[in-house]
């Protein structure tokens, strides 16, 4: 090999070198390139998956809202309806007890009236019998007086069987017939 070959070969050597470091710096170059577009395209998509990731987060926060107001809303629904269905029970309760508080007041009035009247008659008979028998005790005392004085006359000399039946008083020294 001679000089010439060795100097083309060095020449080549050289533009080889060159074109080497020429691909190597444009690898470098296209390396740091693509490692941009990497580093942009993972910030690109870091920045989406964080929206997508905001979103989805507010489409649950909608969603279990709506599910939690719906939940509620059914649940305020069932107990209004258990609350207007016991308000109801109440109410009859109440109008079923006011009417048989009317009815019971109805009833004692009815039996105080009763009761007055009955009273009322029962006192009538007892003075009824009392003025019957005080009339019968009068008339029987009388009669005892009577009797008494009977005797209290015949025991005097004053009374006396008639001759032709009867009795006989003795008035101003003179027999008289009581019947007459």
């Amino acid at each position: 090999m001679g000089q010439q070959d060795v100097e083309a070969l060095a020449v080549k050597v050289g533009m080889f070198a060159s074109n080497l470091k020429e691909l190597s710096d444009r690898v470098v170059m296209e390396s740091h390139q693509a490692t941009q577009r990497m580093n942009q395209t993972a910030q690109s998509l870091a920045l989406s998956a964080e929206n997508a990731g905001k979103q989805a987060i507010e489409r649950l926060q909608q969603t279990a809202t709506g599910a939690i107001v719906a939940g509620a809303g059914a649940a305020t629904n069932d107990i209004e309806q258990r609350l207007m269905a016991c308000a109801g029970k109440v109410e009859h309760s109440t109008n079923q007890l006011d009417q048989r508080i009317r009815t019971l007041s109805i009833m004692h009035t009815a039996n105080a009236w009763k009761a007055f009247i009955a009273a009322a008659v029962g006192s009538l008979a007892v003075i009824a019998v009392a003025v019957y028998v005080v009339w019968h005790a009068h008339r029987d005392l009388r009669r005892v007086q009577w009797v008494e004085q009977i005797n209290a006359a015949e025991v005097a000399g004053k009374l006396a069987p008639c001759p032709d039946s009867g009795i006989c008083v003795l008035v101003n020294k003179k027999w008289v017939r009581l019947d007459q």
